[in-house]
């Protein structure tokens, strides 16, 4: 019983290994990839969920100036463009200011419109990304718990084994 136990305790430990690294390689991977909007660049926040009501409070207010200010027509291109979106709710966030829709909202290289809003692409982004880490970090835990049985029927074991031989006789 004790060999199978330390099977099955090296077993688990490599897979909270592996889930470890793979936790790390997509963190790192939202970090790096250039495809992908990262809030950091505008905004210094780690709390994802409050720099995304930021970001959105912020485009709202960059829409306004898009006509007027270099820097808030590149965060608004950049955004629409790395998330396939248009406008904070909709394109029609454009005419509602009087502006026209800017080249941004088009899906690259053709006439289509991207329909979506800013907002919706935006959480449609982060609710991916956060159930991919949730998942792995719930996959995590469980492994954790089996190693903590797995320690304690080891410790057991041993313990009885230990009890079982008589030293001195």
């Amino acid at each position: 019983m004790a060999k199978i136990t330390k099977i099955l305790h090296f077993f688990f430990n490599l897979v909270l290994w592996l889930c470890a690294w793979v936790i790390t390689g997509i963190g790192i991977w939202l970090i790096v990839d250039p495809k992908l909007y990262e809030p950091s660049r505008y905004i210094d926040t780690h709390n994802i969920v409050t720099a995304a009501y930021i970001i959105l409070s912020q485009l709202i207010a960059e829409l306004q100036q898009y006509p007027y200010d270099d820097r808030a027509r590149g965060f608004i291109d950049s955004f629409q463009v790395k998330l396939s979106c248009c406008g904070v709710v909709s394109l029609n966030d454009y005419q509602r200011y009087g502006m026209s829709i800017p080249s941004s909202c088009y899906l690259t290289g053709t006439q289509f419109l991207n329909q979506k809003g800013c907002a919706l692409a935006l959480r449609e982004f982060l609710e991916l990304r956060s159930g991919i880490i949730g998942l792995l970090c719930s996959i995590a835990a469980l492994i954790q718990l089996i190693l903590i049985a797995l320690t304690l029927m080891l410790f057991c074991a041993k313990k009885r084994n230990f009890h079982q031989k008589v030293p001195f006789d």
